[in-house]
C-alpha cells in the first residue's frame, strides 16, 4: 500500500482530515520496524516531538509510555533477531 492510500485509509478510520492523517503517518512510520520495536533514539525523538506539540515542560521517560516485553517474547518465539 502506498502512502496516499494508507493516509486516506487512516483519515477514514480516525474520522480526521487527510492532512492530520498524513502527518501522523509520517511521524509514526519509522516505528514500524521488522522487529516491531523502534530504536531508543526513535522513541526519544518521538516523545520529544510529542512533548513539544503538547507544550509540556519536560519529556516523559520512555519506560513510562512503552513496554516492549511482550513483543520481545514474540520475537524470541518466532526467531526474529534485532
Amino acid at each position: 500500500m502506498r502512502t496516499r492510500e494508507t493516509t486516506e485509509l487512516l483519515a477514514r478510520m480516525w474520522k480526521s482530515d487527510l492532512a492530520t492523517a498524513t502527518e501522523w503517518y509520517r511521524r509514526c512510520k519509522p516505528a514500524f520496524t521488522p522487529t516491531g520495536i523502534p530504536t531508543d533514539d526513535e522513541i526519544k525523538e518521538f516523545l520529544a516531538e510529542e512533548a513539544q506539540a503538547l507544550k509540556l515542560t519536560e519529556t516523559v521517560p520512555p519506560s513510562k509510555v512503552f513496554d516492549f516485553t511482550l513483543q520481545r517474547g514474540v520475537n524470541r518465539e518466532l526467531g526474529i533477531k534485532g
